[in-house]
């Protein structure tokens, strides 16, 4: 027996899949109004899911970070500090250190913009490192990164 639009809004929340729950009603109007096949329409309703899914996680771990503020490169005001190196912060901004496995160390007089740049640096970077740093000043610490291996090795 087919199941009413609400039927499948309550059945969709019971699965707790409310991505698609939220844009059924949407996605059923444009297979109606032939915008889309049922594959089409199907497939946009589980982007839809996954959408949700990766904005709440993302939200989760940036409430759960500790950061103060959501901070952007692209939000800095260059002309408040014109000594500061924008190629140089922008470069970090491509995180190309994380992949090389390198250190970032931000060093200035107070007011210079370091925390913003620290902030917008662990907020770009991967997701699962971003949300686990636990302060502005800590980039990258969570066992997701890799990090090279320690060696114990003595020296001769």
């Amino acid at each position: 027996m087919p199941m009413t639009l609400i039927d499948l809004q309550k059945a969709l929340r019971g699965l707790r899949l409310s991505g698609m729950s939220a844009t059924l009603e949407a996605r059923a109007l444009q297979v109606a109004a032939h915008e889309y096949d049922f594959l089409e329409a199907f497939s946009w309703l589980v982007q839809d899911e996954l959408d949700r899914r990766r904005s709440r996680l993302l939200e989760r771990r940036y409430t759960g970070s500790g950061l103060s503020e959501r901070a952007s490169l692209t939000a800095l005001d260059w002309s408040y500090n014109p000594k500061l190196p924008k190629r140089d912060v922008l470069e970090l901004g491509t995180l190309r250190f994380l992949d090389a496995r390198e250190d970032v160390l931000l060093i200035g007089k107070p007011g210079t913009g370091k925390s913003h740049v620290a902030k917008a640096l662990a907020l770009g970077s991967s997701p699962s490192c971003a949300a686990r740093s636990s302060s502005s000043s800590t980039i990258c610490s969570c066992a997701a990164c890799p990090r090279p291996p320690a060696t114990n090795s003595p020296t001769s």
